[in-house]
């Protein structure tokens, strides 16, 4: 269905409600990623001293994947940002 051209205004805010909303969502699942990898550095140091050379790997691996997430994260907040004029 199409809006009239006059009526966008509300469309525009709620557009912008909706954007501003998983922004900050992002920003907080960030901030729990972030240190959720932090203490799995630390894991990662202790296990090292061990030399517990199997959890060492799977450690990184996991690691590894939150990193990679957290770059996902990023980006969609960056085109959020981008959407928003930040």
């Amino acid at each position: 269905m199409a809006v009239p051209r006059g009526n966008r205004g509300p469309m525009l805010t709620a557009d912008r409600d909706q954007a501003d909303y998983f922004h900050e969502l992002l920003g907080r699942k960030r901030a729990e990623l972030d240190e959720r990898i932090d203490k799995l550095h630390v894991q990662l140091a202790r296990l090292d001293r061990v030399h517990d050379e199997r959890a060492v790997r799977s450690r990184r691996r996991i690691i590894k994947a939150l990193e990679s997430e957290a770059r996902s994260i990023d980006r969609m907040r960056n085109a959020l940002g981008l959407r928003l004029g930040r």
